[in-house]
């Protein structure tokens, strides 16, 4: 019935992989690197590139703000918001693709196709909300992580 799930074909990590290798072939184990791999990129740019250019050349460069946890934890959490901005598209896509077992889309870029003609840009950005909540409470305690680390090591701020 529609809005349940199906049972699972294995119990096991590895007879996962001997179903999907049975079924997909060597490729079939590989299916989503892509859109993985990308989303891994823009996630990380846009975390580190957003928090060093919001936080030494606007907030400290032009607004003069100095060092400290208030600035870093209110950078922190605006570069949550444009991180989740820049790889919700991504998870959207890979999830698509990789729920696919009816072979809707021929390729990733079929599905990058299919899904703008059939919703638009805003289609790029379902979830947006609920990957906010995973990816913004990470992206800040991640960040000023780094930054506490980095100062008890001596190092400079990022």
């Amino acid at each position: 019935t529609a809005g349940k799930v199906s049972a699972l074909k294995y119990d096991t990590t590895f007879q996962f992989l001997r179903y999907t290798y049975a079924q997909q072939g060597l490729a079939g184990l590989y299916k989503g690197w892509a859109t993985t791999s990308s989303r891994a990129a823009v996630l990380t740019s846009a975390q580190i590139g957003s928090y060093d250019t919001i936080k030494n050349n606007i907030c400290i460069k032009y607004l003069g703000l100095t060092e400290g946890f208030p600035m870093h934890l209110s950078i922190s959490l605006l570069v949550g918001v444009i991180t989740t901005t820049a790889t919700n598209p991504f998870d959207v896509i890979k999830t698509r693709y990789l729920a696919d077992v009816a072979g809707h889309y021929r390729s990733i870029p079929d599905c990058v196709v299919q899904l703008f003609r059939q919703e638009g840009v805003k289609g790029f950005f379902k979830g947006w909300t609920p990957s906010y909540s995973r990816i913004g409470p990470h992206t800040m305690m991640t960040l000023l992580f780094v930054e506490k680390a980095r100062e008890l090591c001596g190092l400079s701020t990022l």
